[in-house]
């Protein structure tokens, strides 16, 4: 998750440099004319995307990365413990389902910083319960 974030980070640094140092025209020149336009357009939403909006996509993605890490450590302690525990798979399934609706009905209603507080409290949240369910004797 991160290496394919982090490598389509490093391309639109190496992008940016680019642009910055007037060497567009140098990568235009050496792209297929179908590709043209494609490469354009990333090039135009390089000049107009604001800073904050790659903070964003790494706030995002940690938020996921804790959430898929608290989910799966419920799913393990399930299996681990079996019996009384395993209410937790489902339970983990559910919590899941939880998190995207939440996404999905606050992406349409509120601005995108407020949508990945909203879900990193959530996957604090699940974390610490996880964290606390597996440590449990």
């Amino acid at each position: 998750m991160l290496l394919i974030y982090g490598l389509s980070m490093f391309s639109s640094i190496a992008f940016s440099v680019m642009i910055n140092t007037g060497q567009a025209d140098t990568l235009l020149a050496t792209v297929p004319a179908e590709g043209l336009a494609q490469v354009q357009a990333q090039l135009d939403q390089l000049q107009t995307a604001a800073p904050g909006s790659y903070l964003l996509g790494i706030w995002e993605r940690v938020s996921a990365l804790l959430l898929q890490l608290a989910l799966s450590l419920m799913v393990w302690t399930a299996v681990r413990r079996g019996g009384k525990w395993l209410w937790l798979f489902p339970a983990a399934i559910l919590l899941h389902f939880v998190v995207d609706a939440t996404a999905a009905v606050l992406v349409k209603t509120v601005s995108m910083p407020l949508v990945e507080t909203v879900l990193m409290c959530m996957a604090v949240a699940l974390g610490a319960a996880a964290w606390m369910l597996a440590r449990k004797r």
